[in-house]
């Protein structure tokens, strides 16, 4: 390889860094800041999602629920996204993929009996 072939790599490497650095300057520049705390100003320091203030400190525990939602999205994200390719080529691999794609199957299953188990599919 040439000294050539990694001039492309250095130019993505570059505007790869400029991009973020000129957002964060950006922010900085135009961004509103309050100068003085009010009553107002104070109250927009405060937490806020979804159009409801929170009122609690950032360290609460989250309920299991949660982290078994989360899971629930990984195990079906992942799924669809090794599935789709999988099931393209599946009748050139044969038997091999064939038993490939049984055995990832069945590791998702595993976890969808775990979340399953866990109560998870239960919306309350």
């Amino acid at each position: 390889m040439t000294l050539e072939s990694w001039i492309p790599v250095g130019l993505f490497l570059i505007v790869a860094m400029m991009i973020p650095a000129g957002l964060i300057t950006l922010g900085f520049a135009f961004g509103t800041r309050s100068r003085r705390p009010d009553a107002v100003a104070g109250n927009k320091q405060l937490a806020f999602e979804s159009g409801v203030s929170t009122g609690h400190a950032g360290r609460q525990r989250n309920p299991i629920d949660f982290y078994l939602t989360a899971m629930l999205f990984i195990i079906f994200d992942i799924e669809m996204v090794f599935m789709v390719p999988l099931g393209l080529v599946l009748g050139d691999l044969g038997t091999y993929g064939f038993v490939e794609l049984l055995v990832f199957v069945g590791i998702l299953a595993v976890g969808y009996a775990y979340v399953w188990g866990r109560g998870a599919l239960e919306w309350e």
